[in-house]
């Protein structure tokens, strides 16, 4: 059914209608006034409330009669899929027609005076956004028109199919669909061309006949080409000079490849995820992977290719996968509506207030969990209130933001809330200094509140989130009692949180906390708690988002180009000054760690790091702020995956609350800020509580 769905229904534009896979609660906040409540119950009779979505989608369930007819387990499932289908776009259709109808409101209101409304030929402005509304209600009428007639195929094909009758029974619920009934748009239409002559009429009919065409017979529409132009001027530049080691081809070759992702992501000349797709052909294409057994020849083909498709998906994946299975699990109980109205009916009319309270909230469970699954599971609380504001709103920008900076600062929190903790106590053990997990915490606690606050203030400071003055109310079927099935998903998530954050005890058992990530995946699906749907809308493209990451510092490391920076930055050391010392040591570290993740540069650069501060005979400040500082670089949104989290975010209609100068704006003077805070704060709290004194 789900195929059927996606070559039968027309979407509104490339993204919109598949959007609204991931939307989270958007059926509990519109009105029920776009299905009709006249439709006799019966089908539902034989469904349970815990299989269908909510008490809306039962009340657009039809039949013929009162007893209504012997519906199959086959017709129980492909309808109850039906009817999702049709909340999803019903939803987006309702949210769409709103949004135009303010906009037409906005630009009438202005325009209070009957000259300027009918003689508009000397505001060009105007015009242009008239005509884009008109354009818009253009392609939302034939949305509507092209989705009913898509259900209509649907269902006369699954009759004939299984030799069934359902098409009398379901039309008339089909026509009673918000998307099938109002001639709003036609309404708004003609509200248009009534501000305007009939010759500029005529020439908007034919403007949005050509970009339906358009749109239709575009063959690249996702692609920027100017900024692809740039990147690939850039790499081309790079593989030409090799202006950075000039006697290693292969690591000039590394550094040209480095430089083409960052320019396509920074221009977001194609879709992030496409970049890092890319990534492991690039690396195989380019040969950037050293051979092992030669380090002046690049690995052959054959060998290169394995490599990089058994880095794309690491232990970080997979415990991405069982966070994102715990965002699931929570929104299907509506848990994070509860706790997010909650949250609202205490900090609702401060909304400066609410933003430091959920960073704080992403900071301890940070501390417990680890800075990849206590983002998701955030984001999952605060998604309700930020998709009831426009992208542009400045509050949803900073809320997002200060997430991401506070899950940041939470990686430093314990020695296993980051892999850069755990390889920080580690290399100490190996130099013979341990670092219990209580002088870690009583060092770690003060030193992070006082970052999350400064980065409260500076979001603040920058974004100046003073747009909304009440945070949104979230609206829920509050009446909804938590069944047995919700109870066991409630429990069984808990619990796997609970086991991540205690899995540094766990580990002689299940070797990987991606393993348990696994298991929990494994028990959810499988037993049907959660549904295949729930399975293929999980955030995939964020997974290979982060597995091309993994890819791309595999080949930094195997290159050797790491290897020249980190060797030219260790000359460059001041020894006979240790303080400065440390802070170039930090400053180097937060700037690795922005191009590449904070999983590599940790890996990469802990062992170097060890023994540089065994030189300057302050290991345990060297190494445990280092380990801070690779948490602290968080200038780009790929620097670190609360960033990237944060960066994904979308509203119903595919369109991102940040981009990618938002990071850069707050994330740069936040890093230097942080790593000033490390070589000042961190310096006196780590040799007061962790240093032993001999």
């Amino acid at each position: 059914t789900t195929s059927l769905m996606d070559a039968s229904l027309a979407s509104y534009g490339s993204n919109q209608t598949t959007s609204s896979i991931q939307m989270v609660g958007m059926s509990s906040r519109l009105s029920n006034a776009n299905i009709s409540e006249s439709t006799p119950l019966t089908f539902a009779d034989r469904l349970s409330e815990s299989v269908l979505p909510s008490p809306l989608v039962i009340h657009g369930l039809a039949t013929n009669g009162g007893s209504g007819p012997d519906f199959s387990d086959e017709s129980i499932d492909f309808f109850k899929v039906i009817v999702e289908e049709m909340t999803k776009i019903n939803n987006f259709f309702v949210g769409k027609l709103a949004e135009l109808r303010i906009l037409l409101d906005e630009i009438t209101s202005t325009r209070r005076n009957a000259y300027r409304s009918h003689h508009t030929g000397g505001d060009p402005s105007y015009l242009l956004r008239l005509r884009d509304i008109y354009v818009e209600l253009a392609a939302l009428r034939s949305y509507s028109e092209l989705n009913k007639t898509g259900f209509y195929k649907i269902i006369k094909k699954y009759d004939k199919t299984m030799s069934e009758n359902n098409l009398e029974t379901w039309l008339p619920t089909v026509e009673h669909q918000s998307f099938a009934t109002t001639f709003e748009p036609l309404q708004l239409m003609d509200a248009v061309t009534n501000l305007v002559s009939r010759d500029k009429l005529i020439e908007w009919e034919r403007f949005a006949t050509e970009q339906q065409n358009r749109s239709n017979d575009d063959i690249f529409p996702a692609v920027r080409f100017f900024g692809l132009t740039i990147s690939l001027l850039v790499f081309s530049v790079a593989l030409i000079v090799n202006f950075i080691t000039p006697n290693d081809p292969i690591a000039s070759r590394c550094m040209a490849l480095l430089l083409l992702v960052i320019c396509l992501w920074v221009t977001e000349a194609i879709p992030y995820y496409t970049t890092a797709l890319l990534i492991p052909a690039l690396v195989v294409l380019l040969g950037v992977l050293k051979d092992p057994k030669d380090p002046t020849k690049p690995m052959s083909s054959d060998v290169a290719a394995s490599f990089v498709l058994n880095h794309i998906f690491s232990h970080t994946t997979m415990l991405l996968l069982g966070g994102y299975t715990i965002s699931t699990s929570f929104s299907r109980c509506q848990l994070e509506l509860r706790f997010a109205s909650w949250l609202q009916e205490q900090l609702g009319n401060r909304p400066l207030v609410f933003i430091l309270a959920v960073m704080f909230l992403g900071l301890f469970l940070s501390m417990w969990i680890n800075n990849h699954t206590a983002p998701i599971l955030c984001t999952t609380v605060i998604l309700p209130i930020v998709k009831d504001l426009p992208t542009d709103s400045r509050f949803s920008k900073a809320l997002l933001l200060g997430l991401a900076f506070a899950c940041n600062f939470g990686g430093m929190m314990t020695p296993i809330s980051s892999l850069q903790n755990v390889l920080a106590v580690t290399c100490l053990e190996q130099s013979g200094i341990q670092v219990s997990f209580g002088r870690w915490i009583c060092m770690s606690i003060p030193f992070c509140i006082l970052s999350t606050v400064l980065a409260w203030i500076l979001v603040i400071l920058v974004m100046k989130p003073t747009d909304v003055k009440t945070v949104p109310v979230i609206v829920y079927e509050r009446d909804r009692q938590i069944g047995r099935r919700d109870s066991a998903i409630i429990v069984l998530s808990l619990l796997t949180v609970v086991l991540f954050s205690a899995f540094y005890y766990l580990k002689g058992a299940f070797g990987d906390i991606g393993i348990l990530a696994l298991c929990f995946v494994a028990v959810m699906f499988g037993t049907g708690m959660l549904s295949e749907v729930d399975f293929n809308s999980l955030s995939w493209h964020t997974l290979f988002l982060v597995g091309g990451g993994n890819v791309l510092g595999k080949a930094i490391e195997s290159s050797g180009l790491l290897g020249y920076l980190s060797d030219g930055i260790t000359r460059g050391l001041p020894l006979a000054n240790p303080w400065l010392a440390l802070l170039v040591i930090l400053s180097f570290t937060a700037t690795v760690a922005t191009f590449i993740s904070h999983t590599v540069a940790a890996l990469i650069l802990m062992p170097l790091i060890s023994t540089i501060g065994i030189t300057l005979e302050i290991p345990e400040v060297v190494v445990i702020g280092s380990a801070f500082a690779i948490s602290a670089a968080m200038a780009l949104p790929f620097s670190s995956f609360p960033n990237v989290n944060s960066l994904l975010i979308v509203d119903d209609f595919q369109r991102p609350y940040l981009a990618v100068k938002d990071f850069v704006v707050t994330g740069i003077p936040l890093s230097m800020l942080s790593v000033f805070l490390i070589a000042t704060v961190g310096f006196v709290l780590i040799n007061a509580i962790v240093v032993h004194k001999h």
